[in-house]
Parts: C-alpha cells; structure tokens; sequence
C-alpha cells in the first residue's frame, strides 16, 4: 500500500514538474515560393504554471527556424528556445563579420535616440535581424535567405501592420546565432569582476561576472550611431547611472583588446 501510494506521488510530481506540457501550433500564414510551401506559424506550450508563445516559419520539407523573443518591459511573449531575435536593429552591419546575411530591404540604418527610452522602445523594439543557428546548413540557410528576401514583405503586413501579439518586425536574417555577435569585455570595478557586455543591437550591459543580470551601473544605455558611441553617464528618471571611464577603459575582450579598439568611449 504504501508502495502504491509513493508511485502515485512519484508519478503526480512528475506530471507538476513537466508531464503535462503540452504544444500546440496555429498555422498563420501560408505561401508559395518557387514552387515550394512556407508557413509561419504561432507555437504555444502550456505548462502546469503557464504558457509560452513564440512562432516558426519552414520552408518546404527544411528544418524549421524559431522566431523568439524574450520577455521585456511587460511584453507578454517568453522565450522558448535560443534567442534568436533582438530589440532593435543591428548597430552596425560590421559586427557580422564574414558571416552571411541578407537585408529585406536596405541596410537598416540604426540611430540611438538617446535617452528618450519610452519611443526608443516604441519604433525599434518589433525591428530585429533574424538568427539562424549554425545547425542549420549553409545552403539550406540560403534557401531561406532567398525565399524571405523575395516574399517577407507579405508575412510582415499580415502579421506585423495591425498585430498587438509581438511578432516581431524582421529586417533580414544572418546565417549565426545571436550569440556569436555579442562583444564581452572583462575587467574588475573596486576589485570585482565585471563584464561589459554590448549586444547586436546596441544595447550596453554591465553586470558582475557571475550574474546575467545588470547592476544598474550602465541601465538602458544604447550605443549611440554614428560613431559607436557608449556614453558611461545615464539619465533615467530621477536616476543618474554613471560609470568612470578610466576603469571601463582597462577591460578587455577575448582577444585582449579594449573597449575603445571598437567604440568611443563617452563621460
């Protein structure tokens, strides 16, 4: 009896901690291109303690890319999977070095628009680079490539014009995961480590060495374009976030060069 009782315990705490997700996907758009189908398609799971939303879009019988965004500033979309979108432009097109990618249109023009953070969020927060992880092959990546320079712009008026759901606004995709874009400095504050971290789409990032989260030194700073521009002096508020030049200019990245070999440090 008391074997009985442990098994079904056993078996209900399994099912809490993830036996009753369950996915479900709506198909959203549908297309054709050179012959071959596309669909976009909304990709919910539900858990004993929510649900998450974000969408996939496949081309024929290819594997399928994630579109995922992350949860900020209230966004009602988590993540599922890599990230594989951003929160605005790419600052600049040379930080994808020799890695391919394809523009929609032009070449985004990124413009930081200082510390107006709220509109900063409102025009740039849905426009983003689409990231497509290294597992998928290169000529595969370019079939995606190809289909979505020609046909995106239909996806995006009817998915992104009249959505309130965060589909994200995609500009052009780039054949590597987001991660590979993101410049790490390392370096020590008062005798602690630190790590300044600038993200594909400007966003500047100073947080201890073992935590993911900022401590406020640099919050809601932007590179600020042209000029690559990190400004260390922030208003947001009724607070000044500042940090001192003279330490943020001693980091150094994996190559052992500093901050200040790719942006221009600012008071």
């Amino acid at each position: 009896m008391r074997i009985s009782a442990f098994l079904i315990m056993a078996s209900l705490f399994s099912f809490l901690l993830g036996g009753c997700a369950s996915r479900k996907d709506k198909v959203l758009y549908e297309g054709v291109y050179k012959g071959q189908k596309y669909v976009v398609k909304s990709h919910e799971t539900h858990t004993y303690n929510g649900s998450r939303t974000d969408w996939r879009v496949q081309l024929g019988n290819l594997p399928e890319l994630p579109i995922n965004v992350t949860m900020k500033l209230g966004t009602p979309i988590s993540l599922d999977g890599a990230l594989s979108t951003d929160w605005g432009a790419p600052f600049s097109d040379e930080i994808f070095g020799q890695n391919e990618r394809a523009y929609f249109g032009a070449t985004p023009a990124y413009s930081s628009l200082g510390d107006d953070y709220s509109k900063t969020q409102q025009i740039q927060h849905d426009e983003t680079m689409l990231y497509v992880h290294e597992e998928i092959q290169s000529d595969q990546y370019r079939q995606y490539a190809a289909m979505m320079k020609a046909d995106w712009a239909k996806v995006d008026k009817a998915l992104v014009t009249n959505s309130n759901d965060g589909f994200p606004r995609i500009v052009g995709v780039v054949h590597g995961s987001r991660q590979l874009f993101v410049r790490h400095f390392r370096g020590t504050i008062k005798g602690v480590s630190h790590v300044l971290r600038i993200d594909p789409d400007g966003y500047v990032n100073l947080h201890l060495d073992d935590s993911v989260t900022d401590d406020n030194r640099m919050r809601h700073c932007k590179v600020q374009m042209p000029g690559k521009v990190i400004p260390l002096r922030k208003i947001y508020g009724w607070n000044e976030y500042k940090s001192s030049k003279a330490e943020i200019a001693r980091f150094k990245d994996a190559q052992g060069k500093t901050p200040e070999a790719y942006f221009k440090l600012q008071d």
